[in-house]
């Protein structure tokens, strides 16, 4: 090709233009935390747990800090551990729970997290909340706070899940009846 060419430098140009669109026109990923699953029907008295996923869509993750909301006359938080994206990685890392800290309300599921010496950009399981169904009905999990920060402490932009609830249904008593005993109840007299 003769780029000397005026008209062939026009299409060449095009053509480097053209190209340039599509190795820059990826779709943009989505960085989210979001809870899983986002909707939890459970037995009165039950022990359950609820995961804390994340996915930094290919951003460098240096720390968290999140803070979430239910009704503590229908669920119990017994402790928030860390998931298997930190527990798996093998550098530095601190994850604080600050369930019973005098600052945290007993209505707050808070955490707090950072690496020490790098960052993640991977997604996986952040946290694992372990919760005991109290009574019968239902709470949401309301996000209060959600601050994500990169390598030079800077805030990331991360959506969360919405909607997220919890259900408390009634316990089922279990009858120890023999089978013969249930249909003498359906005889006809």
């Amino acid at each position: 090709m003769n780029l000397q060419n005026p008209r062939a430098r026009s299409h060449f140009s095009k053509y480097l233009f053209f190209v340039a669109i599509l190795l820059c026109s990826y779709p943009a990923a989505a960085q989210t935390v979001v809870f899983d699953p986002h909707y939890s029907s459970v037995d009165y008295g039950e022990l359950f747990t609820v995961d804390l996923l994340i996915d930094p869509g290919g951003l460098s993750v240096k720390g968290i800090d999140l803070e979430v909301t239910f009704d503590t006359t229908i669920v119990e938080l017994q402790m928030i551990e860390a998931g298997t994206w930190l527990t798996t990685f093998p550098l530095a890392w601190y994850f604080f729970d600050h369930t019973g800290e005098p600052n945290t309300p007993e209505t707050s599921l808070r955490f707090a997290m950072a690496f020490l010496d790098s960052s993640r950009n991977d997604a996986g399981q952040l946290a694992v909340a372990r919760f005991k169904a109290k009574t019968q009905g239902a709470t949401s999990l309301d996000w209060l706070v959600l601050d994500v920060r990169g390598e030079d402490n800077e805030a990331l932009s991360f959506a969360h899940s919405i909607d997220d609830s919890i259900r408390v249904e009634p316990a089922t008593a279990i009858s120890r009846d023999s089978f013969g005993q249930i249909k003498a109840i359906f005889r006809a007299p």
